[in-house]
């Protein structure tokens, strides 16, 4: 592990995610609960986005959640970022109108190593495919992490491009899927069922995190906190857990 290399990965991912959720990057240093207005600039209108890292929690909130938030916050910063109160307050946003989805909690993870271009079995192949392409796989949801699935996280307008692990036949059978989130370039990952465990996934996000920083982005991964077969293929591409975050969206 690269310790710099993590230090500042994380500096830089935590400084992005501070941005845009309308605090300063302080509010992960002190320990402390931080409640902010959801920014007009904010990459969708989420309802609630509540993050927790060893330095303090944040929650970036629509409007209208911000007074429930303010006389139910909890004394203990993390547990506002818990799934008993995230539950209240999606209770709190339905009573406003929308239906609401609740992603998380999911894990959060910096670059700690960088990694190497794996070799591919014979016959697979890497590509990079554009966001027109990762757009057009959104309404089938074949691969719902590597490129989105429906309007969930408004990833048709985060979409940015893809490296795809293709076979003879030019089917895709993994993707590395890169997407926006708050600057920083995320990466999403699948892999076909009949191509899993033969360590496509890894293969497939560290190629993605070799373009990303050729192209001089910040590199994030996510996924779910029970999520671990995906917890083990962040590992093998030289991440390292950094904070936790939950999402609650209307439901378009």
């Amino acid at each position: 592990m690269d310790d710099d290399l993590l230090a500042s990965q994380t500096r830089a991912v935590l400084g992005a995610y501070a941005r845009g959720m309308g605090v300063e990057a302080t509010a992960f240093e002190g320990g402390l609960l931080t409640i902010a207005e959801r920014p007009g600039n904010a990459p969708w209108p989420y309802l609630a986005f509540a993050v927790s890292s060893p330095g303090g929690t944040v929650l970036s909130l629509d409007p209208r959640l911000l007074d429930f938030a303010a006389r139910a916050q909890p004394r203990q910063p993390f547990v506002a970022a818990k799934a008993e109160f995230i539950r209240q307050l999606a209770a709190t946003a339905e009573r406003l109108g929308p239906r609401v989805t609740v992603d998380g909690p999911n894990i959060c993870w910096a670059l700690g190593q960088a990694p190497e271009r794996p070799n591919l079995p014979a016959g697979l192949q890497y590509e990079e495919r554009d966001a027109a392409w990762m757009n057009a796989q959104l309404a089938g949801g074949r691969f719902p992490n590597g490129a989105g699935s429906g309007a969930v996280n408004a990833r048709a307008f985060r979409n940015r491009y893809a490296v795809v692990i293709t076979d003879r036949a030019g089917e895709p059978v993994a993707v590395g899927g890169v997407f926006d989130s708050f600057g920083l370039a995320e990466v999403g990952v699948d892999v076909v069922p009949e191509r899993q465990g033969e360590g496509l996934g890894a293969a497939v996000v560290a190629a993605a995190v070799r373009r990303i920083l050729e192209r001089g982005e910040t590199p994030l991964y996510g996924c779910a906190a029970d999520n671990i077969r995906s917890q083990r293929t962040a590992r093998a591409a030289g991440f390292v857990p950094v904070f936790s975050d939950t999402v609650i969206d209307a439901v378009q």
